[in-house]
């Protein structure tokens, strides 16, 4: 008994096999396709969270500084000049500075702007009715205040 099908059998299976073969290929590239779009979002939205976290603490610890730097120096340029050093050694930038001192208490706030560098999402900060959101989005801003 054979157990190998005849030649023009054999042919029709293979070409049929490699028909099949072909699509489950295409499948197999296309889901690696979008498991891989879905992970530089993932990636993105994670360097959004973080930035923004970043920005919260950042700007916290800059109002915290600047009122120990006023505290030491009695200068309200010297405070804002820390202030801004901080923010700016962590690429931030410092948006509004103000400190109070009317009440015998040394009250500093600190507004700051930071950036998330994303892959995806910043080409869609360019969509002309959406990009206004993801602008926000991608540049977030936060304030501290010390009491």
């Amino acid at each position: 008994m054979n157990a190998l099908p005849d030649d023009d059998m054999g042919r029709s299976m293979l070409r049929r096999l490699a028909r099949d073969e072909a699509g489950g290929v295409r499948g197999i590239v296309f889901f690696l396709a979008l498991l891989a779009i879905a992970t530089v979002v993932v990636l993105d939205v994670v360097a959004v969270y973080g930035a923004q976290r970043a920005v919260r603490e950042d700007v916290g610890t800059a109002a915290r500084l600047a009122v120990a730097s006023y505290l030491s120096r009695a200068s309200d340029e010297a405070a804002r000049e820390e202030a801004a050093t901080y923010l700016d050694r962590n690429d931030m930038r410092l948006l509004d500075f103000r400190l109070d001192t009317s009440q015998g208490v040394v009250a500093c706030t600190v507004s700051g702007q930071g950036s998330a560098d994303t892959f995806v999402l910043k080409y869609l900060a360019r969509l002309p009715r959406v990009g206004g959101w993801f602008k926000e989005k991608l540049r977030p801003e936060a304030t501290a205040a010390t009491m």
